[in-house]
């Protein structure tokens, strides 16, 4: 996936007394939930694009005349088809490193792209600690070598519910197909705020601005180390440092 740092705390601690944005909604309080909230974003909403490929890479490609049957590590599913359009049911469904808990994937193909619909999908893979509850659209297209999807989504899992408005794409001319750009409203129980996240090729790599115009850019070294230059909306800015293994742990807060 994409990380801003290759081995990618938990949280901030509350914000200084001498901080010039202790009265923003982005602060050195929050800036590291924030940071690690976007990435596990863009994770999550990379698996959630490709629900429908993962579940019938093992499901149709050995059963593709059968309608209903067990899955491979207990729970079973049921496929319908009708010309370009193709509905997956799922019922604790596992497979070798992930898991349908519930939920209907339906695809339908365009000679543009594709438009997944997901209805009360849980999908867990326990190797990355990523558990959520989603509903919602995302479109997928290809043109010239560059994946590009957009989602309308509502993501959750316990008590934590997101309304995820995204579009996302390879970067183009990029010489790894892993780089993924682009920008989501993010509007979430965790945070007291909404936020609009990008993702850039390149450092800095993230940037994050809340409602009242206060923002985080983000720079890394690549490895080991990151850099947050917080703004306030009157333009007053500070500087917040972290470590790879902190904004690891701040991610591994959440499920998704």
């Amino acid at each position: 996936m994409s990380a801003l740092l290759t081995a990618c705390g938990s949280g901030s601690g509350p914000s200084q007394p001498d901080d010039p944005l202790a009265n923003s909604q982005l602060n050195s309080g929050n800036v590291l939930q924030s940071i690690a909230l976007a990435q596990r974003a863009q994770d999550s909403a990379l698996v959630l694009n490709q629900l429908f490929r993962l579940a019938s890479a093992e499901l149709l490609a050995e059963l593709p005349a059968k309608s209903t049957g067990a899955c491979s590590g207990g729970g079973d599913f049921s496929y319908s088809a009708t010309a370009q359009y193709q509905s997956l049911q799922l019922n604790q469904c596992q497979f070798k490193s992930y898991r349908y808990r519930k939920g209907t994937l339906t695809h339908v193909d365009a000679a543009s792209g594709g438009t997944l619909t997901l209805t009360d999908v849980g999908f867990d893979q326990s190797a990355i600690g990523m558990s959520f509850d989603a509903s919602g659209t995302v479109t997928e297209s290809l043109s010239a070598g560059q994946w590009r999807w957009r989602g309308d989504v509502k993501i959750g899992a316990g008590q934590h519910s997101d309304v995820w408005k995204y579009s996302l794409e390879t970067a183009a001319n990029s010489a790894s197909a892993d780089v993924i750009t682009g920008e989501m409203s993010l509007q979430s129980s965790r945070l007291k705020a909404p936020l609009t996240v990008r993702w850039l090729a390149g450092n800095p790599g993230l940037v994050i601005q809340s409602a009242d115009g206060s923002s985080v850019t983000v720079t890394t070294d690549g490895q080991t180390r990151g850099t947050a230059q917080l703004r306030s909306p009157s333009g007053a800015t500070m500087q917040h440092s972290f470590t790879a293994d902190e904004l690891q742990a701040a991610m591994k807060a959440w499920s998704y």
